[in-house]
């Protein structure tokens, strides 16, 4: 069976990921990195097939760095980093390796990001937009990855529709400002994670929302993405969740 590596196995994220590795039938664990680890991080590239990132923003410049070095099929899911500060980098990995970023890997999501992303090519700018949501108490980026992933579908989608510039950026005081994206952050408890895209009208509103009730999902679908690496043996490119669940079928389309 063909080896997947977690960096970030000591995470919340990666201990869900390893326990739903260990049930797969058709992968098993291979050499994993955490700080604790007693593997080097070029370890986990060299030993294993394909590579699953759930740590932090503070290893993206290591983690790139290894893969540069020892490239394999690599799926990004960790959230809070920019992706235009390793453009380079990136650019010269996906000539030899495919790559997926995915901030969210649950089917659910990706499904809201698709209908904003169509209800904002279709309702012009009489409808507001607001963005809410919420995670557990111990979440450190503000807003979420898969909030700043949706204010970019929207931002897209309304350029490329109507050749207007939106921003998400508050304004100190007064009347709500044009062309503007309210984004509302809550950090509770132990919520897994809440989003809500809001699109209201003096006539109507129109709310998209998805709601994760345990995180085991997302480790699902991150495990999603390495059976798409398997299967259908992507060239080396730079792709999304858009791909990997074929939302359009052209899969060279990001």
């Amino acid at each position: 069976m063909k080896k997947i590596g977690i960096i970030g196995s000591s995470g919340r994220m990666g201990l869900l990921l390893s326990q739903a590795i260990k049930t797969d039938n058709f992968y098993h664990l291979g050499k994993d990195y955490n700080k604790g680890s007693k593997y080097k991080l070029q370890e986990v590239f060299i030993d294993n097939d394909f590579i699953i990132d759930f740590s932090s923003l503070d290893l993206i410049k290591d983690i790139i760095s290894e893969a540069l070095k020892n490239p394999k099929p690599i799926a990004i899911c960790t959230t809070g980093w920019k992706q235009n500060n390793f453009k380079k980098e990136l650019e010269t990995l996906a000539e030899k390796v495919p790559i997926v970023i995915a901030s969210n890997t649950s089917l659910g999501a990706n499904l809201q990001r698709y209908l904003v992303s169509l209800l904002s090519k279709m309702l012009d700018a009489s409808y507001d937009i607001d963005i809410t949501e919420k995670h557990h108490r111990n979440k450190v980026d503000i807003p979420s990855g898969t909030a700043a992933s949706l204010i970019n579908e929207i931002k897209k989608a309304k350029k490329e529709h109507f050749d207007i510039d939106y921003s998400s950026n508050p304004p100190e005081h007064g009347p709500r400002p044009e062309n503007f994206i309210g984004v509302h952050v809550e950090r509770s408890g132990n919520l897994p994670g809440e989003h809500e895209v809001v699109f209201t009208s003096n006539s109507e509103l129109i709310s998209v929302k998805h709601i994760a009730f345990e995180r085991k999902l997302f480790a699902l679908g991150a495990i999603r993405i390495i059976k798409w690496f398997d299967q259908h043996q992507p060239k080396p490119s730079i792709y999304s969740m858009k791909n990997v669940l074929e939302f359009n079928r052209d899969k060279n389309v990001k």
